[in-house]
């Protein structure tokens, strides 16, 4: 066994090994290269809860971020539909006073548990939502802001794997979802969208993030991908990373005052 033999294989064992748990990727730091954005989601939604009694946090993961924003409006809730989150999400949130709803049979959030104009502020960060359902919680005046991941995004990644053109990609861009929420009723404030790229600088990055984030190969193990995590072991070894082309957009709506 060869020196890059070895280092692979210490490498993918402790990706395969290291735990995840709710949405925290701190396992990645210096490993999976970090880009910045043109907008700072906390930092906008900070802006509006300081103003605001009611707030919804749509997939709230492990309930990172909301708990980074405390204190919290005094009527504050969240939701999750990946299961193994859920219990996550609570034992962080629960001492803040969030209560935290089990979504997990409505994975595309079409029914969601709360009555008519709940909200006055909907917050929303990678997580799917449909905008007829994020006009009937909000209350009148109230502000929708939305961090999305393009259907666009991690596409390299996938098809190194799977073989070029083989990646299954979702038309999903700030204009597609800025015209679902239009056509709902909100109006569009602000929409922005980026293409940026971050590097794997190590094999045992790629495995945990394979873990981390099923959904995107979904039938991914180490024993059915060897051989592509080996070619990806020397591609990085080679050229110091293994580039990924991703996709990002912000959207703030507000619901009108009174019906036009």
């Amino acid at each position: 066994m060869t020196s890059s033999d070895r280092a692979f294989e210490k490498l993918v064992e402790e990706g395969e090994k290291a735990p995840f748990s709710g949405w925290d990727f701190s396992y990645l730091d210096g490993r999976k290269t970090e880009y910045i954005l043109p907008w700072d989601y906390p930092r906008r939604v900070r802006r509006h809860m300081d103003s605001v009694n009611s707030v919804l946090d749509m997939g709230t993961g492990g309930g990172e971020i909301l708990a980074s924003l405390a204190p919290l409006p005094p009527v504050t809730c969240a939701t999750e539909a990946y299961a193994p989150n859920v219990a996550v999400a609570r034992q962080r949130l629960t001492p803040l006073g969030v209560s935290v709803y089990d979504t997990t049979s409505d994975q595309e959030g079409a029914h969601l548990p709360f009555e008519d104009a709940s909200f006055e502020l909907i917050i929303n960060r990678h997580e799917c939502f449909v905008a007829s359902e994020v006009f009937r919680l909000l209350q009148p005046g109230g502000t929708f802001i939305t961090q999305q991941c393009g259907g666009y995004g991690d596409v390299d990644l996938i098809e190194w794997f799977k073989g070029k053109g083989n990646a299954t990609v979702m038309d999903w861009t700030a204009a597609i979802a800025s015209q679902q929420l239009e056509k709902a009723g909100l109006q569009v404030v602000d929409a922005q969208e980026v293409d940026p790229t971050y590097d794997f600088t190590d094999i045992g990055a790629v495995v945990y993030y394979l873990r981390a984030v099923p959904w995107l190969l979904e039938d991914f193990s180490v024993d059915k991908y060897r051989e592509r995590l080996f070619a990806m072991h020397l591609h990085i070894q080679a050229h110091g990373g293994f580039c990924v082309k991703d996709q990002r957009f912000l959207i703030e709506a507000v619901k009108p005052k009174t019906k036009e």
